[in-house]
């Protein structure tokens, strides 16, 4: 990987203070560079298990086709090396991405090479893939395709989620209840509001009338009287 620009050190991340494991075996991952593959998961939390460090190597004299490498997500300020107890504490880089360059005035037939190096493998299995907010891990790894492929359309926002299914398990007297609750009390409750209305319109009507027939006799009896 060093010839390409990518450091991975024999080394475990460990950040206490973003992990949900009391052994700190994962790493909650929650801060990014600005990159097409993780700029859609800026609000998102990536979970990772036992990753290593990724980084970018330094060099001081690089050659004009040297790989540009940019580092992806970095885990706490308070991470250490597991193995490493003296390094202290720092921001550690778990994702790692680089691509070759076009040399001026050089014609490339074969394109850019383009690689996504991750810390830690554990992360794309069956079991973590979903894991993070709201299946962040699935997300950055279709960005991750989509970078690799060269696709830029596919990397604006948050892409598909799955269709979730719900099922609802009801025993035989709970299916009673329910069916009750939808044949007879639902109606009822229907029926018996209509019928307070209907009672209140008619009160309404009946003082109304009473009210003309009152207002009638007081203008005979005044004809009456002249």
């Amino acid at each position: 990987m060093l010839h390409w620009g990518v450091s991975v050190a024999a080394d475990y991340v460990r950040d206490i203070k973003n992990t949900t494991s009391s052994s700190g075996a994962d790493v909650v991952v929650q801060q990014f560079s600005q990159h097409p593959i993780v700029n859609p998961l800026m609000r998102s939390e990536l979970q990772m298990l036992y990753p290593r460090p990724v980084s970018a190597v330094n060099s001081k004299n690089p050659s004009p086709d040297a790989p540009e490498v940019t580092e992806l997500t970095f885990s706490g300020d308070a991470s250490t090396l597991v193995g490493d107890s003296h390094s202290g504490t720092a921001k550690l880089s778990a994702y790692g991405c680089c691509r070759t360059k076009n040399v001026v005035g050089v014609a490339n037939s074969r394109g850019t090479m383009r690689m996504v190096v991750a810390g830690d493998s554990i992360f794309l299995n069956n079991q973590v893939i979903e894991g993070g907010t709201g299946g962040a891990n699935r997300d950055f790894l279709g960005n991750a395709v989509n970078w690799l492929l060269d696709r830029p359309t596919l990397l604006q926002g948050i892409g598909p989620q799955p269709v979730t299914e719900f099922r609802l398990t009801l025993t035989a007297t709970q299916q009673r209840e329910v069916n009750w609750l939808l044949l007879a009390a639902l109606p009822g409750a229907v029926l018996l509001f209509g019928g307070l209305v209907w009672l209140v319109r008619e009160n309404n009507e009946s003082k109304q009338q009473a009210s003309g027939l009152w207002s009638l006799r007081r203008l005979a009896f005044f004809i009456f009287c002249l």
